[in-house]
């Protein structure tokens, strides 16, 4: 990776953080190893042993939960290709700083919190809605047309194989489309006619736009 294309990176990062208040530094780790270097920046035995169990080689970077060494994104240099990608790690990690701090009294130990699983899901939609947000802000000629088409052929096939009985790698994907789909929507100032999960995508905008707890126990309460 080039000098000018870590320059950028840094500076995505500042103003990101800037826009959404968050006052700590976010290191940024350039790797040929990630699942090796990911470990330097983790302590405590049960996150260390969960990542030693998960591949992230297919992955483009990863944003590190926080563990009292500060804020971490390492950069996969076999496999980084989008710029966009650092946009959304940079998301998830102000979303978990917010709620750790928010509903957990700044307790690093989250995974337990009843309201947990809906949250992760809302950052992956978050995430992937920021980042695709800017990457059509640069350009978005082909997105009400071609996304809108491929996103409601990919939620169609989806719900004619899993309906609303999703495993977890099915949300996570799901949360994909829909950050995209909003992110279109904002873009384009135009409401398209989402084929299926209405419900949780209401959740969703709904938290992102008033953060209120209230819409975080609803959107829990849809999944479980």
């Amino acid at each position: 990776m080039n000098a000018k294309t870590k320059e950028i990176i840094e500076l995505l990062v500042k103003e990101l953080c800037k826009k959404r208040k968050f006052d700590f530094k976010i290191e940024i780790h350039y790797s040929e190893d990630i699942n090796k270097d990911i470990l330097k920046y983790l302590s405590r035995e049960k996150t260390i042993n969960y990542y030693k169990q998960q591949d992230f080689s297919k992955f483009n970077g990863v944003a590190l939960p926080f563990e009292n060494k500060g804020y971490h994104i390492v950069i996969n240099l076999k496999r980084f290709s989008e710029i966009t990608t650092i946009i959304h790690e940079t998301t998830h990690i102000i979303d978990y700083y917010e709620f750790r701090n928010i509903y957990n009294n700044g307790n690093i130990d989250i995974e337990n919190h009843p309201y947990y699983w809906a949250f992760s899901i809302y950052s992956e939609f978050n995430s992937r809605f920021a980042a695709h947000k800017f990457y059509l802000n640069l350009d978005n000629s082909n997105a009400e047309y071609f996304e809108i088409e491929e996103l409601t052929n990919i939620i169609n096939n989806l719900y004619s194989l899993k309906g609303d009985l999703l495993n977890k790698d099915d949300y996570y994907n799901l949360m994909q489309y829909l950050g995209r789909w909003y992110s279109i929507e904002n873009i384009c100032k135009t409401h398209f006619s989402l084929p299926h999960y209405y419900n949780i995508y209401t959740l969703l905008i709904n938290y992102l736009n008033n953060k209120s707890e209230t819409s975080l126990v609803l959107l829990s309460s849809y999944l479980n």
